[in-house]
């Protein structure tokens, strides 16, 4: 059997108190990472949806621009037209 001093089981005894407070600080520590990735996950999916609506606005007025581009050279090509007709070209 194995006998303990009063010396060793106080050194034990605070060395136990010590690992119990690092414990302590090491599961604050983790919880607050654990706080700062949850919102850092939900601000990703805000500025996700944010980023859908810009390429969702982009695309429609990338497709208005098209239209109208479409419009305008095809009444240039009928404006062309009228004038070659008129000089006899």
């Amino acid at each position: 059997m194995v006998e303990v001093s009063a010396d060793q089981v106080a050194d034990l005894s605070e060395r136990l108190s010590e690992v119990r407070i690092s414990v302590a600080r090491i599961e604050t520590r983790q919880s607050v990472i654990l706080d700062v990735l949850e919102r850092s996950q939900a601000s990703l999916g805000e500025y996700h949806g944010r980023l859908r609506e810009m390429e969702n606005s982009a695309h429609s007025l990338r497709t208005k621009i098209w239209l109208i581009s479409v419009c305008a050279g095809a009444a240039c090509s009928m404006a062309w037209e009228l004038i070659k007709r008129r000089i006899g070209l």
